[in-house]
């Protein structure tokens, strides 16, 4: 049978061998390290429910598939198909064997008219086998590998996309559908309204994400902003923080990381992992800007913002008996389709004082704006 394969840290050697056995039978390993599948309309492991439509997905970053397939879903359109690879699959010793094996699976799918690939930058190897593979592909293609130039994916036949969301826009404008996620402008004038009241001492932003992917695309878009971030998964070596380490200046945290999901569930699932950064942060008086991310799914936890909104009023009032205010922002992933519904999730936060954002990259983008009022602030 095909599988799915949820469990992380396989040896690469392993997970190659897994592969190449799969290979060898004509069917797929989804995984190690697979979050997020939907075959035939299940939602498998982490992934969100979803409207059928004309898209087939295939992706090493589970996140990034489900982000793109929910504004499918909101746009009015779906997915035929999602198919997670892991998170190594593009790495040297693997190879992309998954991912090339999904594209063929996908391109034989009379259900799928239109492919998305989605993952992080490939190993130089692994993007050249893929790009060749590309160029070969008789269906309509979208391509976001992060950090790939529009030039080397659009010498290979594909759309080019620069972020998560623009991937999902630049699918939907293939069947004539021009949804949008709102003006980006507008974000400069509510981070203004955030900004107000904070104490002069508040400059720096804290980031707790659930997982890698938006971990990723949050430092890079607020890396600029901030004079660069402090991590536990930096986008540089030089700005790992130590092992154990508090928070200091601009930090973001993954706590989908092993060292807080080792013997435990991810924090997509278990949301007390991630719960007590929120008063950690806001202990801190020079913190003036708190970023979360929260992932709908079916095995999650029925109330994911609602369980943490009595963190977050207290933070605040701790914040105004200091004499300053925290902003916190959040984006929220998931369907109306989710049992939670996002609609109900994102209510719940907006009650609590938080700005809820409609993607995680229009977050981190409203938190830059912010830090840089307070960098600016005399």
């Amino acid at each position: 049978m095909h599988c799915c394969v949820f469990s992380n840290n396989v040896p690469l050697e392993d997970e190659r061998e897994m592969k190449e056995l799969a290979r060898e039978k004509g069917l797929l390993c989804m995984g190690p390290d697979c979050g997020v599948a939907n075959i035939n309309g299940a939602a498998l492991v982490l992934s969100s429910i979803n409207a059928r439509g004309p898209f087939g997905i295939v992706g090493a970053s589970g996140t990034g598939i489900q982000h793109v397939a929910a504004i499918l879903h909101e746009a009015g359109s779906g997915v035929s198909q999602t198919i997670g690879t892991g998170g190594n699959d593009l790495k040297e010793p693997v190879g992309g064997i998954t991912m090339l094996m999904g594209i063929d699976a996908l391109e034989a799918d009379p259900e799928t008219k239109y492919i998305i690939l989605i993952s992080r930058k490939p190993a130089d190897s692994v993007l050249n086998k893929l790009l060749e593979r590309i160029k070969q592909m008789r269906k309509p293609r979208v391509v976001f590998f992060m950090g790939c130039d529009k030039k080397t994916i659009e010498d290979a036949g594909a759309v080019w996309a620069g972020n998560l969301d623009d991937c999902a826009l630049r699918a939907l404008e293939l069947i004539g559908n021009d949804y949008s996620l709102g003006s980006l402008e507008d974000i400069k004038q509510i981070a203004k309204k955030a900004a107000e009241g904070m104490a002069p001492e508040q400059k720096y932003v804290r980031g707790a994400y659930t997982g890698g992917t938006y971990l990723d695309e949050g430092m890079r878009t607020m890396w600029d902003a901030t004079g660069g971030i402090w991590s536990n998964a930096p986008l540089k070596p030089e700005w790992k923080l130590a092992e154990g380490a508090d928070s200091k200046e601009n930090t973001a945290i993954d706590y989908g990381e092993e060292e807080f999901t080792l013997g435990r569930p991810h924090p997509a699932i278990d949301a007390s992992i991630r719960r007590p950064a929120i008063l950690k942060e806001a202990a801190d008086p020079t913190v003036a800007v708190i970023v979360l991310d929260f992932i709908l799914t079916p095995p999650g936890h029925m109330d994911p913002c609602g369980y943490v909104v009595p963190d977050i009023i207290k933070a605040q009032e701790m914040a105004e008996k200091r004499g300053g205010k925290i902003a916190f922002v959040a984006s929220v992933l998931g369907t109306t389709a989710d049992w939670q519904d996002i609609r109900k999730q994102e209510a719940e936060l907006e009650a609590a004082g938080v700005y809820v954002c409609r993607t995680n990259y229009r977050a981190a983008l409203l938190a830059s704006e912010i830090i840089k009022l307070r960098r600016n602030a005399k």
